[in-house]
């Protein structure tokens, strides 16, 4: 379930999740998304300063 969710395919829940495992879905789906902003943000950086 955690790499369906980081990948944000989102094929739903196999089980219900408790409170906290919503929650715990919830910063691994930022983490995801940050990621892959700052390795969006150090490419585009690259590119610009032509290094």
């Amino acid at each position: 379930m955690a790499v369906i969710s980081i990948t944000t395919v989102g094929y739903g829940e196999v089980q219900p999740l408790s409170d906290g495992g919503e929650i715990f879905t919830m910063f691994l789906l930022l983490f995801g998304v940050g990621s892959l902003a700052f390795a969006a943000h150090v490419y585009i950086e690259s590119m610009i300063e032509g290094a």
